[in-house]
């Protein structure tokens, strides 16, 4: 795959006042379910942790376009595969891994003193993030 590089563009919001759009140091961490939390029979949150969360989470406060992706294992071999930085900055996968399983999420909650990142799942029956 062609790893691809993403630059920075500052504009101003709808304050006026200058804004990253996006994150400038996009980082891969990988984080483990620590605990679930059912919300609603359907609405479950997940606590996430790790080491690569020691150093602190990037956003400053939630917004409705911070996002985070989530990989999942493929239901066949059960390997995760998944994006890694190449040394000029873009990202990329090997072409004989397959294609990474992966959806995007709203963080819900960030726990600096327990380094624990939450994120909320709409519970389907189908799908890779399904019951």
């Amino acid at each position: 795959m062609t790893a691809r590089t993403l630059s920075p563009f500052h504009g101003p919001n709808r304050t006026g006042e200058l804004q990253l759009s996006f994150q400038e140091a996009i980082v891969r961490r990988d984080l483990t379910v620590s605990r679930t939390e059912d919300i609603t029979p359907r609405y479950r949150r997940i606590v996430l942790t790790g080491e690569d969360l020691e150093a602190g989470y990037p956003f400053r406060r939630f917004a409705p376009l911070d996002h985070v992706k989530a990989y999942f294992p493929d239901a066949e071999s059960g390997e995760i595969v998944a994006y890694r930085q190449t040394a000029e900055g873009g990202w990329e996968v090997d072409s004989d891994t397959g294609h990474p399983i992966r959806r995007d999420y709203t963080p819900r909650a960030w726990d600096p003193q327990a380094r624990e990142l939450s994120l909320d799942f709409v519970l389907h029956d189908h799908g890779v993030a399904g019951p």
